[in-house]
Protein backbone atom coordinates (compact mmCIF):
# COMPACT_ATOMS: atom_id res chain seq x y z
CA UNK A 1 0.00 0.00 0.00
CA UNK A 2 1.49 3.34 -0.68
CA UNK A 3 1.20 6.09 1.41
CA UNK A 4 0.52 9.61 0.54
CA UNK A 5 2.69 12.31 1.97
CA UNK A 6 0.41 15.68 2.98
CA UNK A 7 1.99 18.85 2.47
CA UNK A 8 1.16 21.85 4.24
CA UNK A 9 -2.45 24.16 3.23
CA UNK A 10 -1.08 26.40 0.56
CA UNK A 11 -2.34 29.44 2.81
CA UNK A 12 0.61 28.08 4.67
CA UNK A 13 2.86 27.60 1.99
CA UNK A 14 5.88 29.51 2.09
CA UNK A 15 6.79 28.86 -1.77
CA UNK A 16 3.66 30.11 -2.98
CA UNK A 17 6.12 31.90 -6.04
CA UNK A 18 7.74 29.53 -7.23
CA UNK A 19 4.50 27.07 -7.19
CA UNK A 20 2.64 29.32 -9.69
CA UNK A 21 5.07 29.05 -11.87
CA UNK A 22 5.75 25.46 -11.94
CA UNK A 23 1.76 25.23 -12.24
CA UNK A 24 1.39 27.29 -14.96
CA UNK A 25 4.50 25.63 -16.51
CA UNK A 26 2.98 22.09 -15.68
CA UNK A 27 -0.85 23.26 -17.23
CA UNK A 28 0.30 25.23 -20.13
CA UNK A 29 3.34 23.69 -21.79
CA UNK A 30 3.18 25.16 -25.12
CA UNK A 31 3.02 28.59 -24.35
CA UNK A 32 4.36 30.88 -21.60
CA UNK A 33 1.81 31.93 -19.05
CA UNK A 34 2.61 34.42 -16.31
CA UNK A 35 0.93 36.07 -13.38
CA UNK A 36 0.40 39.85 -13.22
CA UNK A 37 3.26 41.36 -11.25
CA UNK A 38 0.88 43.36 -8.93
CA UNK A 39 -1.79 40.19 -9.04
CA UNK A 40 0.58 37.93 -7.32
CA UNK A 41 0.67 38.83 -4.11
CA UNK A 42 -3.03 39.16 -3.26
CA UNK A 43 -2.95 35.67 -4.58
CA UNK A 44 0.19 34.79 -2.06
CA UNK A 45 -2.08 36.78 0.99
CA UNK A 46 -5.22 34.74 -0.27
CA UNK A 47 -6.14 32.87 2.77
CA UNK A 48 -7.24 29.80 0.10
CA UNK A 49 -9.98 27.81 1.98
CA UNK A 50 -8.77 24.76 -0.64
CA UNK A 51 -5.50 23.17 -1.98
CA UNK A 52 -3.40 22.85 -4.51
CA UNK A 53 -6.18 21.76 -6.92
CA UNK A 54 -8.25 24.99 -6.22
CA UNK A 55 -5.25 26.87 -7.19
CA UNK A 56 -4.85 25.07 -10.40
CA UNK A 57 -8.48 25.32 -11.03
CA UNK A 58 -8.48 29.33 -10.49
CA UNK A 59 -5.17 29.72 -13.24
CA UNK A 60 -7.11 27.60 -15.70
CA UNK A 61 -9.94 29.23 -15.35
CA UNK A 62 -8.30 32.66 -15.80
CA UNK A 63 -6.45 31.12 -18.43
CA UNK A 64 -9.13 30.26 -20.20
CA UNK A 65 -10.45 33.94 -20.29
CA UNK A 66 -7.42 35.25 -22.03
CA UNK A 67 -7.09 36.53 -25.54
CA UNK A 68 -5.58 34.44 -28.00
CA UNK A 69 -2.29 36.57 -28.19
CA UNK A 70 -2.05 37.50 -24.00
CA UNK A 71 0.44 35.48 -21.96
CA UNK A 72 -0.25 37.10 -18.23
CA UNK A 73 -3.06 36.69 -15.98
CA UNK A 74 -4.31 39.78 -14.84
CA UNK A 75 -7.23 40.72 -12.22
CA UNK A 76 -9.59 40.62 -15.51
CA UNK A 77 -9.05 37.19 -15.79
CA UNK A 78 -9.85 36.14 -12.76
CA UNK A 79 -13.35 34.35 -11.65
CA UNK A 80 -15.48 36.69 -9.62
CA UNK A 81 -16.07 34.50 -6.47
CA UNK A 82 -12.16 34.80 -6.30
CA UNK A 83 -11.77 38.66 -6.98
CA UNK A 84 -15.02 39.35 -4.22
CA UNK A 85 -12.65 37.88 -1.89
CA UNK A 86 -9.54 39.22 -2.98
CA UNK A 87 -10.97 43.25 -3.23
CA UNK A 88 -12.12 44.23 -0.70
CA UNK A 89 -15.68 46.49 -1.12
CA UNK A 90 -14.72 49.95 -0.98
CA UNK A 91 -15.69 51.48 1.43
CA UNK A 92 -17.54 55.12 0.88
CA UNK A 93 -15.13 58.27 1.76
CA UNK A 94 -15.16 59.49 5.08
CA UNK A 95 -16.93 63.13 4.60
CA UNK A 96 -18.16 65.80 7.14
CA UNK A 97 -21.89 65.98 6.97
CA UNK A 98 -21.84 69.50 7.83
CA UNK A 99 -19.41 70.32 5.20
CA UNK A 100 -22.13 68.26 2.83
CA UNK A 101 -25.10 70.30 3.86
CA UNK A 102 -23.57 73.25 3.77
CA UNK A 103 -22.74 72.79 0.11
CA UNK A 104 -26.32 71.40 -0.69
CA UNK A 105 -27.28 74.07 1.32
CA UNK A 106 -25.32 76.78 -1.04
CA UNK A 107 -25.92 74.83 -4.15
CA UNK A 108 -30.10 75.08 -3.23
CA UNK A 109 -29.53 78.97 -2.65
CA UNK A 110 -27.55 79.71 -6.24
CA UNK A 111 -30.74 77.40 -8.22
CA UNK A 112 -33.18 79.37 -6.34
CA UNK A 113 -31.95 82.67 -7.10
CA UNK A 114 -31.30 81.68 -10.66
CA UNK A 115 -35.25 80.15 -10.83
CA UNK A 116 -35.87 83.60 -9.48
CA UNK A 117 -33.77 85.70 -11.61
CA UNK A 118 -31.84 87.45 -8.64
CA UNK A 119 -34.69 88.28 -7.03
CA UNK A 120 -33.67 87.33 -3.19
CA UNK A 121 -37.56 87.54 -1.59
CA UNK A 122 -38.85 85.01 -4.30
CA UNK A 123 -35.89 82.94 -3.81
CA UNK A 124 -36.72 82.63 -0.09
CA UNK A 125 -40.11 81.82 -0.82
CA UNK A 126 -39.06 79.03 -3.02
CA UNK A 127 -36.80 77.45 0.16
CA UNK A 128 -38.83 78.20 2.76
CA UNK A 129 -36.57 80.44 4.88
CA UNK A 130 -37.26 83.98 5.59
CA UNK A 131 -35.46 86.87 3.82
CA UNK A 132 -33.17 87.63 6.66
CA UNK A 133 -32.05 83.89 6.91
CA UNK A 134 -31.39 84.38 3.20
CA UNK A 135 -28.89 87.65 3.50
CA UNK A 136 -27.33 85.27 6.50
CA UNK A 137 -26.68 82.61 4.56
CA UNK A 138 -25.47 84.75 1.11
CA UNK A 139 -23.18 86.83 3.85
CA UNK A 140 -21.52 83.66 5.16
CA UNK A 141 -20.69 82.31 1.60
CA UNK A 142 -18.82 85.40 1.10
Amino acid sequence: MRRRTLSPPLRERTDFVPLVEKLLDDLFPEGRLQLAPELLPHLAAYRWPGNLRQLASVLRTAAAMLDGDEREIGWTHLPDDLLDELIPPQAPPASKPRQNLEAHFRQAIQEALADSRGNLSAAARRLGISRQTMYRKLKSQG
